[in-house]
């Protein structure tokens, strides 16, 4: 029983039983979910669903991995624990707790969070993550790792804008790389370039 996979096509099971009297399935539009966990509890009462053990929540657009998830109204909100994993496309983001608002198509992580993509590995203490306008923010001790360019920063802050391609770090800015030591309050990279610009009191290191 252990190793018995359940799976739930999450649309189904909504319109079943969180749907209030009455309400015609016709009128609800949602994006088809599948879920897969080794014990899935459904909690009509408290309309909540909670999935524990090789949890994996899979849409069109993105697959989401955890140790336990958590569900609540009609899945507008989902409270991911454990050994956290999001891929999206390109993006990987991880973390010990991540809450989904697939509403608002955004994504807030921590417990030692991170993001990769094509060589690119960011690390802070908190991550927020609109998928709607592309933009993360992290903010805590910030790091940046790209094996491409060989070059380590930190900084304080962090705001990616994917979109642009445009990499901004705040507050005590340090970059590091092979030739050299950068110092800042304010640097922008260019993530299809590598350009770097640096501001406010910015200082340069060659060795």
């Amino acid at each position: 029983m252990s190793n018995y996979k359940i799976i739930l096509l999450i649309s189904v099971f909504c319109l079943l039983f969180f749907l209030p009297a009455g309400t015609q399935a016709m009128e609800v539009e949602m994006d088809e979910l599948e879920l897969l966990a080794d014990e899935l509890i459904l909690d009509d009462l408290n309309q909540q669903l909670i999935a524990i053990d090789n949890v994996k929540l899979i849409r069109e657009d993105f697959t989401l991995s955890s140790d336990r998830l958590k569900a609540d109204d009609l899945l507008e909100m989902i409270e991911a624990t454990g050994s956290v994993k999001l891929e999206r496309g390109k993006d990987i983001l991880s973390g010990e707790k991540l809450e989904l608002d697939l509403n608002e198509d955004t994504a807030w992580v921590t417990g030692n969070p991170a993001y990769k993509s094509e060589g690119l590995l960011v690390k802070g203490d908190e991550f927020n993550f609109n998928y709607q306008t592309e933009i993360l923010l992290v903010s805590g001790q910030v790091s940046i790792n790209d094996e491409q360019e060989g070059l380590d920063a930190s900084a304080k802050q962090l705001e990616y804008k994917l979109a642009d391609g445009e990499i901004i770090l705040t507050g005590e800015v340090e970059i590091k790389r092979e030739r050299g030591l950068m110092t800042a309050e304010r640097v922008v990279i260019d993530a299809e370039s590598r350009q770097i610009t640096a501001s406010k009191n910015p200082r340069l290191i060659i060795n």
